[in-house]
C-alpha cells in the first residue's frame, strides 16, 4: 500500500530526506522531560501544521510537542522544517543534533571524544538544505525494496526467477572449498536491496542510534531495567516467512538489520539469494543489541489509522536484544560493502507466538533447501581466555586431515610430535562445541544445498570439514593410543576422551543419509520415521523440551506434511507441532502415534524424554527419560552410563519375545479430586496393556561398577570356582553378551571360548574386570572383540534369578536395570519386543525398565501359550 501527497518545489529526495525525517521523527516518551537543546523537534519561524494533519487536511492545533489530533488519536507527532533556505555549517551531526559549538576538529571533535562517541561528519559540501515540505512516503513509510524479478510480485508470480548470474553468462560462484578469511559473501550480480542510494545498498542515518545513549546521566530512567525489546512483530500469515537484511558496516559499527515479510512460495527452487544461519541459541540471556525495522508494511496491518501509527514506528531503526553467540555472527558474516540476505530463526520468528512457531517452523525444512547457502556458525576463535585461537587452529588443521597421504605419515609411526598432538587435541575440542549437540541442525545440514563452517574469520566448506571428521573416528583408537605417550597428554589427558558420545559423529555420518534429494537439492522422500529420528538423535539439546520431538518432525516421512505431499502418501497418520500443548501432552502423542504406526510397544522401553526437571512435569515411567540412556544427558559429556539399550534401533528388532504379536493399548487420562471433591485435576496417563507375568524376582546381584562383574553375579549365573572352565554353562556365556553381539545378530559359538578364556583370568576376589583386561593388550584379539560387547551390555546392570509359583523347571536368569529389587515382576507384553521388569503400586505397576532372560527372548514362553501347555496367564496391566 502507497499513499501519495503534494510535495513542494524544493523537496528534497532520497536518503538525505530519510536520514533527516528519521532523526527528527524519534519516538519520545511523553512523561519524560528533557533538557531544551535535545527537544524532538526542530525550532519553527511559524505557526504550522503537523506532518499527519497536513496529510490527512484536518485542522491542526499546532501544539508541539504533540498536537491535540494526535494526542487523542494516540499517534506519533512530528513537524517538518518549512523554512528551505540553506544554512553553512562544519559541525559534527552530532554536535548538531545536541545544538552545541562544535570545534570542527576532524576525525573526531573534543565534544565526540569526550562522550566516547563516533564522531561523523556530513557530506563534503558544508551546506545542509533544510527539509522540505512534508512527503509520506519519507516521514511514514521506508523506500519500497526492489524485487529481483518482476515476476516476483506478490500479485503476479510468474516464472521462477533463477539464481543470479554472473557477467559472464555462467552459475553463482560456488563456496571455496578451500580454508579462507572472512564473512561469506553471496553472489554479486544480486539485485534485492533498497533502492535509495548510488550503489543500490540500504542506507541508514549516519549518526549514532538513539538519542538517550548520548545522555546516560540525563535520561538514565528511560533504559528499562531489564533487556526488553523496543522492536514489535507485526503478524504474518502461515503462508508467509520473513528474511533478514544484515546491512554493511565496519568492525564496531552497531548492528543495523531489516525485515522482509513474503510470501512462502517465492523461495522455492532458490530464486532469492539468501544465506540460512544455522547456530547454537547457547544459554545466556538476551543482552546484546542490535537495530531493527521492517522494510515495508503489510498492508493487511488493519485501518488506516492502525497503518500511519504502525509505520511511523516500525520504519525506523529499534533496539532488539539478541543472545551474545548470535551478536558474535552478526558482527562476523557483516560485510563492510555489501548488504547480506539471511534467514536467522530467532530473529525471523516471533519467538514469543506460539501460534507463529507453530506454522513456522514446519516451514524451516524449505527455508535451508532454498538458501543459496547454509552458514554454519560454530562460535569465536576461543571460546575463553584459555582457549583464544584454538578454533582457528583446529580449522588450519583440517585440510591436513583430508590429504590422506598425509594422514597416513601422521598415524603410522609409533609417536606424535608435539605440534600434531596439540592440533589433534584442538580438533576434538572444536568437535564438542554447542552447535554439535543442538537438535536443530540436524534438518538444518541435511536440507542444506551447500553449506560451509564457520568459525571466527575462518571457514571451510562442509564437505571437506565432514570429511575430516569420519577420518578423525575413523582413526580416533590409533590417534588415541599415539597421543597418550606425547608430552601434550600429560597436560590434557582427557582431550580425545568422549568423542564417539558427541554429536558430530552422530551428524556427519547420518544426516546425508535422512533426505532423497535431487542433483539439485530438491527434496524427493524422507527416509527415516519420527521415532527413528527422536530415539537416535537423543543427546542433542533444545530449549524448549517440545522441541524433542518437534525439531525433528520436518525430517520425518510419518509427520506433518504440506497437503500436497501428504496426498502422495498411502497412509494419511501423522503428527504437527502444536506450541499450546503441554510438554506431557506433546510426548503422550509422540508414544501413541508410535504405537498405532508400528503396532510395537518397543517405544516405552528406549530413553529419548528430556529430565523432567528441565519443564517441571512429572514423566509417567513408560516415558523413559534420557538421563537413563547409554551415555545420559547430553550436556554432561562423562562417557557411558549404561548398557547398551536391549531394544536395538527403532525399526529394526533384535529380540522377539512377544512372538510377534500386536500391541493391545490404550491411554486412559487419570485424575484426582481436591477442595472436598470440588475440584477434578487431571494427574498423568495411563497405558493399559495386556500381556502375562513369567515371574517374580526372588535374588537380585550387586550392580556392576565400570565393568567389573562381581563375583555374586557369577555366581548367581551358575560358576563357582573351582570349577572346570569346560563345563561353563550357556546362561553364563550368552547372558553376559545378552545372545547378541553389537550387530545385533545371533551370538557365535567361539564367544563361549573366549569366556572361558576371560574366566581364567579372575581377580584373586573372584571378580571379572573388563576394564582391565582390555588395557591388556596382549590378549588375543578375539577375546578382546567378547570382552567390549560384554562391558557394553553389564554396564551399571544387575543380574537376578526368577522364580515363578508355576514353574516346575529351574528358575530363570537374567539382567536387567540397577533399580530392579527382589519382589519386581518380570512381564511379556504383546507387542514389545524385550521382556519388561513391572513393579505394583496398589492395583497399578510402575515401569522399571527392560531385561534379559534367558531362553525367553524369541518367543518360546508366548509358542507354549499358543499350544496350551503355558503355566502362564494373560493379564491387564494399568501402568502409570
Amino acid at each position: 500500500m502507497s499513499l501519495s501527497s503534494p510535495t513542494s518545489p524544493g523537496a528534497a529526495s532520497g536518503s538525505d530526506a530519510l536520514q533527516y525525517t528519521e532523526a527528527d521523527s524519534m519516538e519520545w516518551s511523553a512523561s519524560t522531560e528533557l533538557p531544551g537543546n535535545i527537544a524532538s523537534n526542530p525550532p519553527s519561524r511559524r505557526y504550522q501544521a503537523c506532518d499527519l494533519c497536513r496529510l490527512k487536511k484536518r485542522k491542526c492545533s499546532c501544539e508541539k510537542p504533540t498536537c491535540h489530533a494526535c494526542r487523542e488519536g494516540g499517534f506519533h507527532c512530528s513537524y517538518s522544517r518549512q523554512d528551505g533556505r540553506a544554512r553553512n555549517t562544519l559541525s559534527c551531526i552530532n554536535c548538531r543534533r545536541r545544538k552545541i559549538r562544535c570545534d570542527e576538529v576532524r576525525p573526531s571533535c573534543g565534544n565526540c571524544l569526550k562522550l566516547k562517541r563516533r564522531c561523523v561528519y556530513g557530506k563534503e559540501q558544508s551546506t545542509v538544505a533544510a527539509s522540505p515540505s512534508f512527503d509520506s512516503q519519507t516521514i511514514l513509510f521506508p523506500p519500497p525494496l526492489p524485487e529481483p524479478d518482476s515476476s516476483l510480485d506478490s500479485d503476479n508470480v510468474g516464472a521462477p526467477c533463477e539464481l543470479p548470474r554472473s557477467r559472464s553468462g555462467s552459475s553463482p560462484p560456488p563456496v571455496p572449498r578451500h580454508r579462507s578469511e572472512g564473512a561469506i559473501t553471496p553472489p554479486m550480480e544480486m539485485n534485492f536491496s533498497m533502492g535509495t542510494s548510488s550503489n543500490g545498498s540500504l542506507e541508514y542515518p549516519a549518526f549514532d542510534p538513539p538519542w538517550y545513549s548520548l545522555y546516560p546521566a540525563q535520561t538514565s530512567r528511560l533504559l528499562p531495567s531489564s533487556f526488553q525489546n523496543e522492536y514489535t512483530y507485526l503478524k504474518i500469515s502461515a503462508d508467509q516467512v520473513r528474511l533478514l537484511l544484515l546491512s554493511k558496516g565496519r568492525p564496531g559499527d552497531p548492528v543495523y538489520c531489516s525485515l522482509k515479510t513474503m510470501n512462502i512460495s517465492r523461495l522455492a527452487g532458490a530464486q532469492l539469494a539468501y544465506q540460512a544461519l544455522s547456530y547454537s541459541w547457547g544459554q545466556d540471556v538476551a543482552s546484546k543489541e542490535i537495530f531493527l525495522k521492517d522494510i515495508d508494511v503489510p498492508s493487511n496491518s488493519g485501518n488506516i489509522d492502525d497503518l500511519f501509527r504502525i509505520a511511523s514506528v516500525q520504519a525506523m531503526p529499534r533496539r532488539y536484544y539478541v543472545r551474545p553467540n548470535l551478536s558474535a555472527a552478526l558482527n562476523r558474516l557483516r560485510s563492510e560493502t555489501t548488504d547480506l540476505w539471511f534467514w536467522i530463526d530467532a530473529i525471523c520468528i516471533n519467538q514469543n507466538d506460539d501460534s507463529e512457531k507453530t506454522h513456522q517452523l514446519p516451514k524451516m525444512l524449505d527455508i535451508y533447501c532454498n538458501a543459496w547457502n547454509v552458514c554454519i556458525w560454530i562460535g569465536d576463535s576461543g571460546e575463553s581466555e584459555d582457549d583464544r585461537g584454538a578454533g582457528n587452529e583446529a580449522m588450519e588443521f583440517i585440510p591436513t586431515i583430508v590429504n590422506l597421504k598425509v594422514l597416513d605419515n601422521m598415524i603410522t609411526g609409533d609417536k606424535l610430535d608435539e605440534h600434531t598432538a596439540s592440533s589433534w587435541a584442538k580438533f576434538a575440542k572444536l568437535l564438542q562445541r554447542a552447535w554439535f549437540r543442538r537438535r536443530w541442525v540436524i534438518q538444518e545440514v541435511a536440507a542444506s544445498r551447500q553449506a560451509t563452517v564457520q568459525c571466527g574469520d575462518k571457514n571451510i566448506n562442509w564437505i571437506d570439514f565432514s570429511d575430516a571428521v569420519e577420518l578423525f573416528v575413523a582413526k580416533l583408537d590409533r590417534i588415541r593410543s599415539m597421543y597418550s605417550h606425547t608430552e601434550t597428554s600429560k597436560h590434557d589427558p582427557d582431550a580425545l576422551h568422549h568423542v564417539e558420545s558427541g554429536g558430530a559423529s552422530a551428524i556427519v555420518s547420518i544426516s546425508n543419509n535422512l533426505l532423497r534429494k535431487t542433483q539439485n537439492g530438491v527434496i524427493l522422500d524422507r527416509l527415516w520415521n519420527i521415532e527413528s529420528l527422536v530415539t537416535t538423535f537423543l543427546h542433542f539439546e533444545i530449549s524448549d523440551p517440545k522441541d524433542t520431538v518437534y525439531a525433528l518432525l520436518p525430517l520425518a516421512r510419518d509427520s506433518y506434511l504440506p497437503s500436497a505431499e501428504l496426498s502422495l502418501l498411502s497412509s494419511t497418520s501423522s503428527i504437527s507441532p502444536d506450541y499450546s500443548k503441554s510438554e506431557l501432552r506433546v510426548f503422550v502423542d509422540f508414544v501413541q502415534h508410535c504405537i498405532s504406526s508400528t503396532k510395537s510397544l518397543d517405544i516405552i522401553c528406549r530413553h529419548w524424554a528430556p529430565p523432567p526437571n528441565s519443564f517441571g512435569a512429572e514423566l509417567p515411567t513408560w516415558i523413559g527419560s534420557v538421563v537413563n540412556s547409554t551415555f545420559g544427558i547430553p550436556t554432561k559429556l562423562s562417557g557411558r552410563l549404561n548398557g547398551d539399550s536391549l531394544v536395538g534401533e527403532a525399526g529394526r528388532t533384535v529380540y522377539n519375545a512377544s512372538r510377534g504379536r500386536p500391541a493391545d493399548v490404550h491411554f486412559k487420562e487419570q485424575s484426582h479430586t481436591t477442595m472436598g471433591g470440588l475440584l477434578t485435576l487431571p494427574k498423568g496417563v495411563i497405558l493399559h496393556t495386556k500381556g502375562f507375568q513369567l515371574g517374580r524376582i526372588t535374588r537380585a546381584s550387586s550392580r556392576v561398577v565400570d565393568g567389573t562383574l562381581s563375583d555374586d553375579c557369577l555366581k548367581l549365573a551358575g560358576w563357582v570356582p573351582g570349577m572346570d572352565v569346560n563345563n561353563i554353562t550357556d546362561r553364563l556365556w550368552r547372558t553376559l553378551v545378552a545372545d547378541r553381539t553389537g550387530a545385533g545378530k545371533h551370538t557365535p559359538f567361539w564367544y563361549r571360548r573366549a569366556c572361558m578364556y576371560c574366566i581364567m583370568k579372575l581377580t584373586a576376589d573372584g571378580d571379572l574386570s573388563t576394564t582391565k583386561l582390555l588395557d591388556n593388550k596382549t590378549l588375543p584379539e578375539t577375546v578382546l572383540d567378547y570382552l567390549r560387547r560384554v562391558r557394553a551390555v553389564v554396564w551399571n546392570r544387575k543380574f537376578f534369578a526368577v522364580a515363578g509359583p508355576n514353574l516346575t523347571s529351574d528358575e530363570l536368569f537374567g539382567m536387567g536395570s540397577r533399580r530392579i529389587q527382589e519382589d519386581d515382576c518380570i512381564c511379556i507384553l504383546f507387542g514389545c519386543s524385550v521382556p519388561v521388569v513391572l513393579r505394583r503400586r496398589n492395583r497399578e505397576f510402575s515401569l522399571i525398565g527392560e531385561c534379559y532372560v534367558h531362553s525367553m527372548m524369541d518367543g518360546e514362553a508366548v509358542a507354549q501359550l499358543e499350544l496350551g501347555t503355558s503355566p502362564f496367564t494373560i493379564e491387564e496391566f494399568d501402568i502409570i
